[in-house]
Order: C-alpha cells, then structure tokens, then sequence
C-alpha cells in the first residue's frame, strides 16, 4: 500500500513523497520531473537516502535526479542531418550539444497528476525546443511498490520527424553518506562491448570488446575511481555497496546503459549513474540505433529500479 505526501515550496515547485508499506520512500519534484529522494533499508533495515540530491534544484548543473531530453548525453557539433535537412543545436558543451541543450527538459516545471501508486509528470516541448523539430508531447511515469522497485515508464508523440532519447539522471550512493565516493561500489553487467569515445566525450563509431579493459564487467568489481562517461551495449545491471549491504539492478527496455561515475563533478566520485538510452550521438553513426520518433509513432520505453 503506497501513500502519497504533497508540499509546494516558494518559489512554485511541488515535491510528491511516495511511501510503502516498509516506510520507504520516493521524492519526486515537479522541476525536471527529477527523483530527488530515496530512502531504502541496508542490510539491517535501516532506511537511508541513496541518491545524491541538491539542497537548491533550481541552480543545479549537474541534472541530479531529472529527465533529460529531448537527447541525452552529446550530439557532435551540435547539429544533425533529418530527411536531408540539418538542424542546429544548442551548443552547450563546448562546440557540441549536451542533454537537450541550455533548457532541456531538466529545467522545465513539468505538470502532474497523482496516482494510486505514483505520480505522472507531462510536459509539451514546443517546436524548434533546443534546435530539434516538432512539438513533442512526453510523460513520464514514475511507480512506487511495497518491494522497493521504482519503475519508470517514458512515453511520447511528436507531430514532424525529430529525435528523442530522453534519460533518468539520478545519482546513486548506496551507503546513504556513510562512504564520501562510490570507489568501493561493486557492479555487475553481462556488457560485452562498450561504446568508445573521444576526449570529449564523443563517439568514434568503434564498439570494441571489454574483454583485457577497464570496462569489463562480467565478473562483477569495484568502479574504483576511473572516470566512466560511457555507454554500453547492455540492457541490466546490478550495483552492490558492500558497507551497507544495499543492492541496485537497474533493468530496461532501451538498448543500452550509460555508466558515469561523476568524476567530473565538484566532488568527484561521489555519485554513479546508470542512464539507460539510445547509443550517444547516434545521428552521426548509422550502425547506432537511432532514436527517430516521426508522427503516428509512440515513444514508449520502461526502466525499473529494484533496490534491495
């Protein structure tokens, strides 16, 4: 059975606590339809917040916890080529595009209603939104269980051919505070390629083996305290805190999983995200699945988030 809490804040946003029948709990926020909150039990029932949050959203340049969109992660030089017509981009991070540019999603106050068990955010992206083409209309769902999963179903429509890879940009440290970097953090995935980047994050094209790297998860080890920006041809996987006992497995539809383990950040390492998305860059790699969403089609992926 999941309760649900409403506060309103001064300057306008609106915060939804979601709790089970454990007492734990999800906060979500109207501002980027972001998950802000997360209070899970470790391994001997105590609840602690495993996300890194903002003590002010509204100033926050790291997406923390938000929807980010229309496209995650960068697009090249800021523009693409659509049925044979190129677009420019927000340029954002340096000469290329960075989720959705200098007011994706994550900036937007989304609207919402309640649900019996969670809370459905809806915004309209108008036409020309960031550079993109056509008005797209998006929910997001987020759904609370007695089992502690959170499951996140993105749904959209657009009105003239356009892109669209929309992610949950939560950080998460499973030791609730108690560890200061997310170095000791065992993760798992069954990934046997990894997308390969540039200094700047973006793709080459080549999709090596993670066999002999330091992206080669199978076995399952701590992220240490390499710098990850890096997507993976994988669709699960499984996050572990051996202080606390806690367990993430993050499990999706779309076809692949961004691992980032914020060591660019003010604090490094002090969060690690798991960004479930269409390959970066894809317009510009035709071997990529591109995220292509034209009129009469419906955007429609789910990611459930099941902590244990």
């Amino acid at each position: 059975m999941v309760t649900t809490d409403v506060r309103h804040t001064a300057d306008g946003l609106s915060f939804i606590t979601l709790t089970n029948a454990l007492g734990a709990t999800v906060e979500l926020c109207t501002l980027g339809a972001r998950w802000t909150r997360c209070c899970v039990p470790d391994g001997e029932g105590r609840l602690g917040n495993v996300l890194v949050g903002s003590d002010d959203y509204v100033s926050d340049t790291l997406y923390r916890g938000a929807i980010v969109g229309r496209v995650a992660n960068r697009i090249a030089d800021a523009s693409f080529v659509l049925d044979g017509q190129t677009f420019r981009l927000d340029a954002n991070d340096g000469r290329h595009s960075n989720h959705g540019g200098f007011c994706g999603f994550d900036r937007r106050r989304w609207d919402y209603r309640l649900l019996a068990d969670g809370v459905c955010f809806t915004l309209t992206s108008p036409d020309g939104d960031g550079g993109y083409p056509g008005r797209v209309d998006v929910e997001a769902t987020y759904r609370w269980t007695d089992g502690c999963q959170l499951l996140l179903r993105l749904r959209a429509t657009a009105d003239r051919p356009t892109l669209l890879n929309p992610t949950c940009h939560a950080y998460f440290n499973l030791s609730a505070g108690q560890c200061l970097t997310i170095a000791d953090h065992q993760l798992q995935t069954d990934a046997t390629r990894y997308v390969e980047t540039s200094a700047d994050h973006i793709p080459t094209g080549r999709v090596p083996s993670v066999a002999t790297t330091p992206f080669d998860f199978r076995q399952g080890r701590p992220l240490g305290r390499f710098r990850f920006n890096h997507c993976f041809d994988v669709q699960s996987a499984t996050l572990t805190d051996p202080h606390s006992g806690r367990r993430l497995q993050v499990e999706t539809s779309l076809p692949g999983l961004l691992l980032y383990t914020s060591g660019w950040s003010p604090r490094p390492f002090e969060g690690v995200c798991l960004e479930p998305q269409f390959w970066p860059d894809a317009p510009h790699h035709p071997a990529f699945r591109q995220p292509l969403l034209r009129p009469g089609d419906v955007y429609d992926h789910t990611v459930n988030f099941r902590f244990s």
